[in-house]
Formats: C-alpha cells, sequence, structure tokens
C-alpha cells in the first residue's frame, strides 16, 4: 500500500490518493503488536472506563518514549475499523514508526452518541484521568506532535475536538467521515458544522490533520448536514488558518469497510516511517 499525495501551495495541504493492497488485512508474517486491557477510575464521568493498549514489538522501557495514538470506538472488534494488523504490517514495511495504540471503548451506544459530541466532561477525562494514567504505566511520548487522536464519524468529531481543547498534549487529528454537521443545539435551522467556527475563531494552535469522506456522504435532505459538505468545510476554514490538511475523499458511503482501508492512509500521513525519534536510553 502507498499514499500517494500531491502538494499544493506551499506544501500545507495535501490531497491524497491512497492504495489500500494488502495493509488492512492479515498477510504474511509479521511481528505481532500486544493488547493490554486496563481499567480507569473516573471521577468526571463518575464510572470506571476499560481502554485497550497495544505495544509495539520493539516496546520497551529502554527505547523511546514511544509515538501513540487514542482511538475512539474501542468496543468494535479487532478487525472492524481498526485491526492490529495495520499496524503491523505498516511497522514491518517500514510505513509508520512503532507506536502505541490506546483504544477508548464505549460503554454502550447512547453513552458514546452523548460523549463523542463535544461533552466536556468526557474530554477532561481524556485530558485529566486516562492520558496520565497511560503515561505512568507506559513508555509513551508527551510530544503533541508524535500524540495523535483519531476517530470515525463522531469520533474524528470527537478527536478534532480534543486537538482543539487540548493542543498541548494532541498534535496530530486523524478524522475519518467526521460528523462535522454536529452544532450543539439541535435546532433544525441552525448552523451546522459548529467546530469550524470555533477554529475560524481561535487563534491557530499546533495541530496537523488527517481528514477523510466519502464522495456518497452527501446531505440528501437539504439540511446542509451531511458528511462530505461539512469536511469540505472545515478542511477550508484549516487551510485558511494555515493548518497542515492531508486530505482525501474516498469512492464510498459512511461505512466500516472505507474506514479499514483509510485509516492506513492515515496512520502513514500523520507518522512518518522512520523510527519516530526514538532513541537508546
Amino acid at each position: 500500500m502507498t499514499l500517494q499525495c500531491r502538494l499544493s501551495g506551499r506544501g500545507r495541504y495535501s490531497s491524497c490518493r491512497g492504495h489500500y493492497g494488502n495493509l488492512s488485512t492479515r498477510s504474511v508474517p509479521v511481528p505481532r503488536y500486544t493488547v493490554h486491557e486496563e481499567t480507569v477510575v473516573s471521577r468526571h464521568l463518575n464510572s470506571e472506563r476499560k481502554v485497550l493498549v497495544y505495544t509495539p514489538p520493539s516496546y520497551s522501557i529502554s527505547m523511546g518514549p514511544f509515538p501513540n495514538i487514542y482511538l475512539t470506538d474501542g468496543e468494535d472488534p479487532d478487525g472492524l475499523v481498526f485491526a492490529s494488523w495495520t499496524f503491523e504490517n505498516l511497522l514491518a514495511d517500514k510505513k509508520i514508526p512503532p507506536v502505541v495504540v490506546i483504544r477508548i471503548v464505549n460503554p454502550d451506544q447512547s453513552t458514546s452518541n452523548k460523549e463523542l459530541v463535544c461533552y466536556d466532561p468526557f474530554f477532561a477525562y481524556l485530558s485529566d484521568e486516562l492520558v496520565p494514567f497511560i503515561r505512568e504505566r507506559y513508555n509513551t511520548s508527551r510530544d503533541p506532535s508524535k500524540t495523535a487522536f483519531g476517530g470515525y464519524s463522531l469520533g474524528g468529531l470527537a478527536a478534532a475536538y480534543a486537538a482543539f481543547r487540548y493542543s498541548e498534549i494532541f498534535g496530530l487529528v486523524l478524522s475519518q467521515s467526521g460528523s462535522y454537521w454536529y452544532e450543539p443545539t439541535g435546532a433544525e435551522y441552525d448552523e451546522p458544522n459548529w467546530l469550524a467556527r470555533q477554529f475560524a475563531e481561535h487563534k491557530k494552535l499546533p495541530l496537523r490533520f488527517y481528514m477523510d469522506a466519502g464522495k456518497n456522504e452527501v446531505d440528501v435532505n437539504g439540511t446542509g448536514r451531511g458528511i462530505l459538505f461539512t469536511n469540505r468545510q472545515l478542511r477550508d476554514v484549516l487551510l485558511a488558518k494555515d493548518y497542515p490538511v492531508f486530505y482525501r475523499e474516498f469512492p464510498g458511503d459512511h461505512d466500516y469497510i472505507n474506514w479499514r482501508g483509510t485509516l492506513a492512509d492515515g496512520l502513514m500521513a500523520l507518522f512518518d516511517g522512520s523510527n519516530g525519534g526514538l532513541s537508546s536510553r
């Protein structure tokens, strides 16, 4: 699999075309990631939350610290969108550095629908509780330029909002078909893409973005709340603010099979194929 990008202007914007190949499927034997299940007690959410931590084959306390990515929808089975072998294949092909993966498990769908739409107690849980918990127990980088947040659909919205609120933690955004139609009132005729306005009115932050959307993810009801157009709007706002943006559109709609493939594109766009700055201690 390769990621082809056409740079425009000063190189801050890339229009990318991905070739999935076999990177999102199990292929020849490669070194495997190791999964660890953890439980975090949250005062912000008044509950215990499960997380799954995947450490790369080369993980060691004597190397690093390791680049890392936090992903939403950790309750989904390995292979639906997130696939451990996508990371394993990319790492074996030297397309990405050894990245520690933290999958955030949602208790149920209703909780996910509530918390991923810019629900501040959830994002306080991330910044005040989950990230410190992971950094205390795992050898992960504290450098925002090596710390990503990613997700699809509402998770894409959450990824961009997490970086907007906590750019000192998350410097990389991986958004797949992000639900940028969101606006907080829910009123029928209120302006969609509330988050785009937040970025437009705020000073530029030290962030880099990978975004994608399907060409069939259109607004068929005329409300302005489709995926494709609101992703284009946010992309344009970010470009106007001079953010580095990798953006692509795929021939498909709002579906897991598309995101399983484009996950590899996002990882290659945000994490280079070097060792990610790892060094021996």
